[in-house]
């Protein structure tokens, strides 16, 4: 319900609204439509009190006249209230002396067509059509995207990407070649597939994203014993296929291992995006689980690298097997040579590390000449790229955007 025009009492009832019950008494049932008692409903509290059974058998078996002259003999306020959803008109009232109570007496349809409460639903039905028109936009914005090429409708729909690491499961939803939304679940093993739908579920939630939007997925994995479950996850969730980059993936790049078998999704997907975004030859460093540095040259050949481990494993285990020393937090101090312990682990973790990339792009560039670009990605970068010395740049999205290039080159392929 809703319109609402509050009045001290019936005797205070606006002229208009009594002119119209008046000539509702004097009109014929026909040209009104049928005009008729509703049944009485009462909220949480009924009146029982004797003047309330008055004026509902005055107004049963009078008409609205005699209802209108009934209620100047109830205590409390009353008011006119609107039915938005019948489009029919009714009348209310609150009696503090029998408690809170909500009675409905007439409906008179055709009282809209002579009363200004007809301007209240014009405005009403306005509001209601530009809310719809703003949902369908809100709906169609979010789940399809329609572009025009050639004067053909191109429909583009959404490509999901999930890179499973040792530490987290990187989610990232494209529209086109376009990332809409990022987002990280912690990696489990000892999780079903339906508890990985479920989280998928809130995460798509989360964005407005529903999961038929998604015309296609593609998962990079390096935990062998969450793959499958992950690709049923997504299957269930989506209703496709996902896939699944391995060795025997079409990817277009030209691996220059001695057994190219061993290249891990990550690090495919990784070049691939190298080879994607920026100018080769061009060096990698991916600082998760484990720091992983490797080169693409100018041909777009992957030469391999080097693997450390990486700096929150560095802190568990210094923590773990050294017991006087504590665990810390990820915080660069401000100078390398620190004079108190927990400085100190921070200074050989953060600024340790953010030297060893320095050196080591000194040492690739030695190696395979000098590097273009240097690109750094994965959970921990932003916390030590910073302190690094040679230019670096920082793409969080380096190895999503790698398998979206993957997917779409299956894709073209087939």
């Amino acid at each position: 319900m809703q319109g609402v025009i509050e009045i001290e009492s019936a005797a205070h009832f606006p002229d208009w609204l009594y002119a119209q019950f008046s000539a509702a008494q004097q009109t014929s049932r026909e040209s009104l439509g049928v005009l008729q008692p509703i049944e009485f409903i009462a909220l949480p509290d009924v009146l029982h009190s004797k003047e309330s059974q008055q004026v509902c058998s005055q107004s049963e078996a009078a008409g609205p006249s005699t209802f209108i002259s009934a209620l100047q003999h109830l205590p409390g306020q009353w008011w006119i209230q609107l039915s938005t959803v019948h489009f029919k008109f009714g009348i209310f009232c609150s009696s503090p002396s029998a408690g809170r109570f909500c009675r409905q007496a007439y409906f008179f349809p055709e009282i809209l067509k002579y009363s200004p409460i007809r301007k209240w639903f014009v405005v009403f039905k306005k509001i209601f059509v530009v809310f719809l028109t703003k949902v369908f936009l809100f709906l169609k914005k979010t789940y399809i995207i329609q572009v025009e090429t050639e004067g053909k409708e191109e429909i583009i729909f959404m490509i999901l990407t999930v890179d499973v690491g040792n530490t987290n499961i990187t989610l990232g939803a494209y529209e086109g070649d376009v990332l809409q939304f990022i987002s990280r679940l912690a990696t489990d093993s000892s999780r079903t597939d339906d508890q990985y739908a479920i989280e998928l579920t809130a995460v798509l939630r989360l964005h407005s994203v529903a999961p038929e939007a998604f015309e296609s997925a593609v998962i990079g994995s390096v935990v062998p014993e969450l793959t499958g479950t992950l690709y049923s996850a997504v299957h269930k969730l989506t209703g496709v296929p996902p896939l699944v980059v391995g060795s025997e993936t079409e990817t277009g790049l030209r691996v220059l291992l001695e057994n190219p078998s061993q290249l891990g999704a990550d690090l495919a997907a990784g070049a691939i995006g190298l080879i994607g975004k920026y100018e080769l030859p061009a060096m990698a460093v991916d600082l998760g689980s484990a720091t992983k540095m490797y080169v693409v040259d100018a041909e777009g050949g992957y030469h391999g690298g080097m693997i450390a481990p990486g700096v929150r494993i560095s802190l568990d285990a210094l923590a773990s097997r050294c017991s006087q020393l504590p665990t810390v937090s990820l915080r660069a101090p401000s100078k390398a040579v620190c004079t108190e312990t927990v400085e100190a682990i921070q200074s050989g973790s953060i600024l340790g590390t953010a030297s060893m990339i320095d050196g080591m792009i000194d040492r690739f560039s030695e190696e395979m000449g000098e590097m273009k670009t240097v690109v750094a990605t994965g959970g921990l970068a932003k916390c030590i790229i910073p302190h690094c010395r040679r230019k670096v740049i920082l793409d969080e999205n380096l190895i999503l955007d790698g398998l979206r290039i993957i997917y779409e080159t299956c894709k073209n392929k087939d």
